[in-house]
């Protein structure tokens, strides 16, 4: 181990990083615009709250609330635009229409203030997956057709009038919120092409502002890339994002124009033409790969309109006894020098790794990975199954639920036949024709529920894993794939099982979703392998601005472009100590002391209609990519989010892009990880090769 305790390098020659180990480094403290204020953490708080300026240290929630024309919110830290509204529910609708006046009281101050015609409802808002979103609280949300011109100052006493209409008469604990829904940013972040003009000035400048986040914003920031970022596709603008931690504090209005000047600085420098300035956008958001870097566990998903019996290419596999999970990649063979070739699959290192194993085994696991060497009995070595148990748990319910709500269609329709023949009524034919189709579907639930009872069912344990590492390059890359080998060879049917996502499958998902963008360089999109699906037999490079494909346990089939530049991912680590106050108070507080960081390709999915969409979700990870000709060319591992994108239509969250290892990349690791060498780390034999099965 390093002496000073901050990484590993292990037999396959890779530096493997953990979070929960000792500092690499101290950073000194911050200038501006981190500004250090006397008082309590309380009293800071009121301070900035108190105020209505976007300048000075402030959370990012705030900053972004502050910075939005057109929507003004009783809560002093609201949560990040979009929200999940539901319909309210009956007790909140019976307070309110207790006050039959109130609707009438409101559109009065709205005239009051020149703010047009509004429209009130009620829901329940939440924001899933974000910190203190979880919860649904009751919202009276009111929209405004906001005219031309309006001064925002209007907005803010508008609310203020209705926040006290709330409080007289006893509805404190709901939020009210104006809000003129066309004019609100909700932003969607498009690709850009390798070779379009902006692309140079922004990697020549990243070293450098990466530097300064690090300077100026300790481990706030998660990444940074330059985006087309905007309403829809048609709409943009090019602009740095930069993520941060949600309820990260810092002066965020420093930091958007520090970084801003850098960055047109050099556009300017290298005389590129653009329509407009290179702005910077500063978003809750992060890139997530498991429960480290999320606020709630996998959900199950019921697999019962698409199960089988067998482990299959893009299905859910789990480890056993875990609740967390994945997707099964492909499968594949380890050719190994001199002995028989090894039948495995590829997926994550964080897919075979419980999440809920104690801390000890699970630094153990990330710091070497499996090595093959390891006895079949460690604990490292786990046992793989599919579906995994949530999504077992999952299908099991929906099967039951499916199966008891049969019945009872099957006996309504039945009792309204009679009823009609006992009245010497006219039959009705789609009577009968419903229940034919209820009467053909039952036996599959029946023989699904009876095959349920013999899953999860093991098909092997894993026999390499990487951990987490990261390559030597600079900035390195971040390194993720496991191979589990086949317990029984019954269970493994390939290349059958290899199958690429037939056209009529990507239709069928993906129904007249994607729309041709052949601009700004980009491939338009296509897809060779056609009907019926072939096995995928080669591998291909992962490139820039073409398009890709993958299948995934939670998203099924998906296509995305590859984005023309590389996203810097920041991975801080921190040490908790206790801060004394001016007052005699005290209180944890957490020093950021290093931070690993990693460029990763990104992909980006967008519809038709010009909105972005998400290309993968938590459980798609370990799928692999697919170029237009059917090469497998990378294996999905992370997805990136920003937290004021559009909703997804797979989960309650925004919606994500993915960040993709190129299969070759994962090649030369698992050959450095299968290389034997000697006490001195130089090889003394030659390493197994992974190749299509």
């Amino acid at each position: 181990m390093d002496p000073r305790g901050t990484s590993v390098r292990t037999s396959d020659g890779l530096i493997h990083s953990l979070l929960s180990m000792p500092p690499r480094r101290t950073i000194s403290p911050p200038p501006s615009p981190v500004v250090a204020t006397t008082g309590t953490p309380a009293k800071r708080r009121q301070v900035r709250i108190a105020s209505n300026d976007n300048s000075g240290p402030m959370p990012i929630e705030l900053f972004l609330y502050r910075i939005e024309d057109y929507r003004s919110s009783s809560e002093p830290y609201p949560l990040p635009l979009p929200n999940r509204l539901r319909d309210a529910t009956p007790e909140f609708l019976k307070r309110m229409n207790g006050i039959p006046s109130l609707k009438t009281y409101c559109m009065r101050i709205l005239k009051s203030h020149s703010l047009g015609y509004g429209i009130m409802k009620l829901f329940m808002r939440s924001k899933p997956g974000y910190i203190d979103g979880e919860d649904e609280q009751p919202l009276l949300q009111i929209n405004v057709d906001t005219p031309d011109q309006t001064s925002t100052s209007r907005w803010s006493m508008a609310r203020k009038e209705i926040k006290s209409l709330r409080e007289k008469h006893g509805l404190g604990d709901v939020i009210v919120e104006l809000i003129d829904p066309k004019r609100v940013f909700v932003r969607s972040t498009f690709p850009i092409s390798p070779s379009h003009p902006v692309i140079r000035p922004w990697e020549n400048v990243r070293p450098r502002v990466a530097k300064y986040l690090d300077e100026s914003c300790r481990g706030l920031w998660t990444s940074v890339c330059i985006f087309k970022v905007g309403p829809d596709a048609r709409n943009t603008q090019y602009m740095v994002v930069i993520t941060v931690a949600p309820r990260a504090e810092c002066n965020w209005k420093l930091v958007q124009s520090t970084v801003k000047d850098v960055v047109n600085s050099e556009v300017q420098r290298l005389n590129v033409t653009l329509r407009g300035e290179v702005g910077v956008d500063i978003v809750p958001g992060w890139a997530k790969q498991n429960p480290l870097f999320t606020t709630r566990e996998l959900s199950g998903k019921s697999l019962l309109n698409e199960w089988v019996t067998y482990p299959q290419m893009g299905g859910s596999i789990g480890v056993q006894g875990s609740q967390g999970g994945g997707t099964l990649g492909g499968f594949f063979k380890l050719d190994r020098p001199g002995g028989p070739s090894i039948p495995v699959m590829l997926t994550n290192h964080h897919v075979v790794t419980p999440a809920d194993q104690d801390i000890a085994a699970a630094a153990e696991t990330h710091q070497f990975g499996v090595c093959p060497t390891t006895p079949s009995t460690h604990p490292t070595r786990k046992t793989i199954v599919f579906p995994a148990v949530n999504d077992h748990m999952a299908t099991v319910t929906n099967c039951s639920t499916a199966s008891f709500a049969n019945n009872q269609r099957q006996a309504n329709f039945r009792k309204e036949i009679a009823e009609r023949r006992d009245a010497d009524l006219p039959g009705q034919p789609y009577l009968h024709h419903n229940l034919a189709h209820l009467q053909a579907t039952r036996p599959r639930l029946d023989r699904v529920h009876q095959e349920l009872t013999n899953f999860p069912q093991a098909f092997g344990k894993t026999l390499i894993s990487s951990g987490r590492a990261m390559t030597e390059d600079d900035p390195p890359h971040y390194i993720d794939w496991a191979l589990v080998e086949a317990a029984s060879t019954a269970l493994w049917q390939p290349p059958g099982q290899n199958h690429l996502p037939a056209a009529s499958e990507l239709r069928k998902s993906t129904p007249d979703k994607y729309m041709n963008i052949a601009e700004d360089g980009l491939a338009p999109l296509t897809y060779i392998p056609g009907d019926p699906p072939k096995a995928f037999t080669t591998f291909g490079p992962l490139e820039k601005g073409e398009w890709y494909f993958k299948k995934g346990r939670t998203t099924g089939v998906t296509a995305g472009v590859c984005h023309g530049t590389e996203m810097l991912v920041s991975i801080w680590s921190k040490e908790k100590r206790t801060v004394e106050y001016e007052d005699g108070s005290t209180a944890p507080e957490y020093i950021y002391t290093g931070s690993d960081k990693s460029l990763e390709a990104i992909i980006i999915n967008y519809h038709k209609n010009g909105c972005q969409s998400s290309f993968c979700e938590d459980g798609d990870s370990g799928a692999l990519i697919f170029d237009a000709y059917g090469n497998c060319c990378g294996l999905l591992f992370a997805s990136y989010s920003n937290q004021v994108s559009p909703l997804s239509e797979f989960q309650p969250e925004t919606v994500n892009a993915g960040l993709v290892m190129p299969i070759e990349r994962v090649r030369e690791s698992i050959e450095r990880k299968t290389t034997p060498r000697d006490e001195y780390g130089l090889a003394t034999g030659l390493p197994s090769v992974l190749n299509i099965a």
